[in-house]
């Protein structure tokens, strides 16, 4: 009857310190967000866990997030990510349709920022441009840009 315990326990601390590391290895990422012009709408955040989609198909995002705009500064915090190297793209949807709005030329029409603060008006930023590690950067500042 002993011997049918010890091989019940294995397996439950087996179980329990597998859970352990999981939890020990999820990290937060907080996100300030300068620069908006004013509390209309929502800002839009797509962090991506890889290049795949990165910047604009926010379908292929690890995580996606929206908070009430306000004019000036705010915060988000993405908790529970495993370690790896992201990008995030922000936007900031002021009229509330839930898109980026571009021009006839495709030149977005909507106040937008990206991780590492690469700027780049010809064309879209490439994943490696905007990556940021996690868990080394925990806390990242992106500044939105209107044209």
């Amino acid at each position: 009857m002993i011997r049918n315990k010890k091989f019940f326990l294995f397996p439950l601390l087996l179980l329990f310190t597998s859970g352990m590391q999981t939890r020990a290895q999820q990290h937060t990422l907080q996100v300030e967000v300068t620069n908006i012009a004013s509390a209309k709408g929502e800002i839009w955040f797509a962090l991506f866990l890889g290049e795949k989609g990165f910047p604009e198909k926010s379908e292929n995002a690890y995580r996606t997030a929206r908070v009430k705009a306000e004019q000036g500064i705010i915060s988000f915090t993405f908790k529970e990510l495993p370690a790896g190297n992201y990008a995030l793209a922000v936007f900031h949807d002021e009229n509330g349709d839930g898109k980026m709005n571009k021009n006839m030329f495709g030149v977005p029409k909507e106040a937008f920022g990206f991780s590492n603060n690469v700027k780049s008006l010809l064309r879209a930023p490439y994943f490696k441009e905007c990556a940021f590690t996690i868990p080394k950067q925990q806390k990242i500042e992106i500044s939105i840009n209107y044209y």
